[in-house]
């Protein structure tokens, strides 16, 4: 699933990714910011582009306790195509 990009407060944007793992799943958050080239006054005209500037990640489980290597190693996911 991908949900984005959403403006948030402070004018950057994000993307967050989230994708099943086990009985968990990974989430990617990606934020992003506006740029200008050099010598154009920010916010004079639009973007020129987007500058990657974080990448959060992490693991959540299904389960009541967090996840560990020895947890997952347990049900590890299915060979092949996710189903969903």
């Amino acid at each position: 699933m991908i949900n984005g990009p959403t403006i948030l407060r402070s004018g950057a944007m994000a993307t967050e990714l989230v994708l099943r793992h086990g009985d968990g799943r990974v989430r990617v958050t990606f934020q992003h910011a506006p740029v200008w080239e050099q010598g154009v006054e920010p916010g004079s005209c639009p973007p020129q582009g987007l500058k990657l500037f974080r990448t959060m990640l992490s693991r959540e489980a299904l389960r009541p306790t967090a996840p560990t290597v020895e947890t997952e190693e347990q049900d590890p996911p299915k060979e092949g195509n996710p189903i969903f």
